[in-house]
């Protein structure tokens, strides 16, 4: 029997407030690019064990 895994709730976007300062910005942006290392290194172990969707 095949594993069935809810979809995942909507969740608005996640954004700054209107005049973040310039270092918030920053803190923001790196944030953004270490979520997406963590995304593309997570992709990777599941394409290389199997477990993904990918041809």
């Amino acid at each position: 029997m095949r594993d069935v895994n809810p979809l995942a709730p909507i969740r608005p976007a996640i954004t700054l407030p209107e005049g973040a300062s310039a270092t918030e910005v920053a803190d923001f942006a790196r944030g953004v690019a270490v979520l997406e290392r963590l995304a593309k290194q997570v992709a990777e172990l599941l394409h290389q064990h199997g477990k993904d969707d990918r041809p």
